[in-house]
């Protein structure tokens, strides 16, 4: 039976309808300068990340139980609620604090496969979004979603246990599969169940036109394999429901088949010790003894190397060639190492950025990334193999990073949504409306002082209200000498009021 909310007070029946739209997610409500939890939520909140319970004031009668985080902190304790397997719906003020109720809306559902938030992610893995399917002989399909870099990998083969060995290879942070299907069930801890339609290829093929902007269907490989490409239009349509955000950062679910890799499964990965020991401990592994990379997007490189080894000689011999150019030459690669040392993980940047959930440090960490690209191309130009393409790639932006360095504020403030972000001397017209809101009364006192010479009224006075703003009022007697370009706002007993646009 459906609550009868009138008996609530206005935010709280926000919270409801909001906690009704999302039952299977912690609803963070946000008040002020915190995101507020109720009821039940605040209950489960407080446990997971050890935050105090209290007791506000009553809603239709009930105790209004809540536990609430700091706004600036939201980062942190998502990254918590997550890792217990917690999908949140995080309610965002729509309008500003004034006269009348806030519009609150959830904004985005965050899960264990669609987290992007710079501290919750380890910067050597990719947490794979991923949607399975099966057809009636046991042929199966699997599109993996790296959401927070817009990486895809597409995968299809035959039997449970070859399924199950490919899901366990990825790691997948959260499956989708059909609610109809009973062979997921056990296949991934974070297991959400989708309407089989989500699957249909042509739905996918409508997903990837209107979401990524795709009109050629048959470049993507995708005709051939319409269980790949269900998957591909279900992991699009569990974003779209759940995102609410620009998708421009992924790249295309092509398809194709790619150079032959060494298929290493899981347990043969353990027993290897690749990434970590017997005991779990990540230190004693080989990835570590051998990582000598200096960003994040090399550690994750290197991680999918070992992964999947390479198998075909033509593709091993040019990627040695590559490294031993550098290691024969000591001084480029030490100049190199120099400019990649502190690099930040742009390819997550990006992805933030585009979905606008970016902080200045994003894009602080951007432009210095591009500052260096082309010192990078000097030291790499000229030599062959797969440093070719490589250098192909880094040219071209050096106007871009000229811009930002221009643009940004090198001590920025913690949000995009506080002042201070762009740096003075980079926009005239930014420029003179900050002057205006940091020495108001500067401003207008030269205004009135203009205003009073032009019009030759002494005593005009430049006034301000809640209703109207600011405006200029003139005497009964005065209002007849009133400029053209004077509107008229108000008229009372003894005062005519007026605006200009200037004003």
């Amino acid at each position: 039976m459906k609550e009868d909310l009138s008996q609530h007070t206005p935010a709280m029946r926000q919270y409801l309808e909001a906690k009704a739209q999302y039952p299977d997610c912690i609803v963070l409500f946000r008040m002020g300068d915190f995101y507020e939890t109720f009821w039940d939520d605040a209950v489960k909140a407080s446990e997971i990340l050890g935050i105090a319970l209290t007791k506000r004031g009553k809603s239709a009668g009930r105790d209004v139980v809540m536990a609430g985080i700091p706004w600036r902190q939201l980062d942190r304790y998502l990254a918590k609620l997550v890792a217990v397997g917690e999908r949140v719906a995080i309610c965002e003020q729509l309008t500003p604090p004034g006269k009348g109720l806030i519009e609150r809306k959830v904004v985005r559902v965050v899960t264990p496969g669609t987290l992007t938030e710079e501290d919750a992610l380890d910067d050597a893995e990719r947490r794979w979004l991923a949607a399975v399917n099966q057809d009636e002989s046991g042929a199966w399909a699997l599109a993996a979603l790296d959401f927070a870099s817009g990486r895809w990998r597409l995968q299809h083969g035959q039997g449970a246990s070859a399924l199950a060995e490919a899901l366990e290879s990825l790691g997948v942070a959260e499956l989708l599969a059909p609610e109809d299907a009973a062979w997921a069930e056990g296949l991934a801890p974070n297991l959400q169940r989708l309407a089989p339609w989500s699957f249909a290829p042509d739905a996918a093929q409508e997903a990837v036109a209107r979401l990524l902007h795709v009109k050629d269907w048959a470049a993507l490989g995708l005709e051939g394999a319409p269980l790949v490409a269900g998957c591909v239009g279900a992991v699009l349509a569990y974003l779209e429901q759940t995102q609410r955000c620009s998708l421009a950062h992924l790249e295309l679910p092509a398809f194709v088949e790619e150079a032959p890799r060494l298929v290493i499964d899981a347990r043969t990965m353990r027993n290897l010790e690749a990434f970590a020991d017997m005991r779990g401990d990540t230190s004693m592994g080989m990835f570590a003894a051998i990582d000598r990379t200096l960003t994040p997007m090399g550690k994750r490189l290197l991680a999918d190397w070992m992964r999947a080894p390479l198998v075909d000689l033509a593709a091993i011999r040019a990627r040695h060639d590559a490294v031993a150019s550098l290691v024969d030459d000591e001084t480029t690669r030490a100049d190199v190492r120099a400019r990649l040392r502190g690099m930040r993980d742009w390819e997550r940047m990006l992805g933030r950025i585009v979905m606008r959930r970016e902080t200045p440090r994003d894009w602080l960490g951007l432009a210095e990334a591009l500052k260096r690209l082309p010192e990078l191309v000097a030291l790499l130009a000229g030599r062959g193999g797969l440093f070719a393409e490589i250098v192909e790639g880094m040219r071209g932006l050096e106007a871009l990073a000229e811009k930002l360095a221009r643009a940004l504020n090198p001590e920025p403030p913690a949000s995009v949504r506080d002042p201070g972000m762009i740096s003075k001397g980079f926009d005239a017209e930014l420029d003179r409306l900050r002057a205006l809101a940091e020495d108001k009364e500067s401003w207008l006192a030269a205004f009135e002082a203009r205003e009073r010479e032009r019009t030759g009224i002494p005593n005009l006075r430049v006034r301000h209200n809640k209703v109207f703003g600011y405006f200029i009022e003139l005497t009964k007697a005065q209002a007849a000498k009133a400029p053209p370009d004077y509107v008229r706002r108000q008229t009372l007993t003894s005062v005519e009021r007026f605006t200009t646009d200037e004003l």
